[in-house]
């Protein structure tokens, strides 16, 4: 009987997480749809991703996923190396906001999990895995599972 409920979690248990992941947002993916863009960019230790959504037409429809990795100083990012965004909050810390006309706060309740790995650097770029999931304060699941290099923002 145990080992017949054992092989059922086991079948079950992935259909289930699959159904949890329909309904996530997955970030990066989004850029293959109509009127999507992306900006990469850092100052000092502050990494930004945004995804965003500006359809021409329109006026203040336009939003902004934004993911923002902060670090002590750029100094303190290390070469190939991977951060736990829940363990290491010592060395990052995320924050996560989907940004509009109306809405130009981060979220603070979102809850972020999973790694950043660290695939170079050098003074003008630093170069990035991610595998990070957040749940906003709504509920709403976003998924970043991506390669990104982000270039150093130039100063005006």
């Amino acid at each position: 009987m145990l080992k017949r409920l054992s092989l059922l979690l086991l079948f079950f248990i992935p259909l289930l997480s699959q159904a949890q992941n329909d309904s996530a947002i997955d970030v990066p993916a989004q850029l293959a749809g109509k009127n999507y863009s992306e900006r990469t960019f850092f100052k000092d230790g502050h990494l930004t991703h945004q995804v965003c959504y500006n359809d021409p037409g329109p006026a203040d429809e336009e939003f902004c996923y934004t993911l923002d990795l902060d670090f002590a100083s750029f100094d303190s990012i290390s070469d190939r190396h991977g951060y736990d965004l829940v363990k290491d909050t010592a060395f990052v810390r995320c924050s996560f906001g989907v940004i509009s006309p109306q809405n130009r706060d981060m979220d603070p309740k979102a809850v972020i999990t999973g790694n950043v790995f660290v695939l170079g650097k050098s003074k003008d770029s630093i170069a990035v895995l991610e595998d990070i999931r957040v749940t906003d304060s709504a509920g709403q699941v976003y998924i970043y599972h991506t390669q990104r290099s982000f270039e150093r923002k130039k100063e005006k």
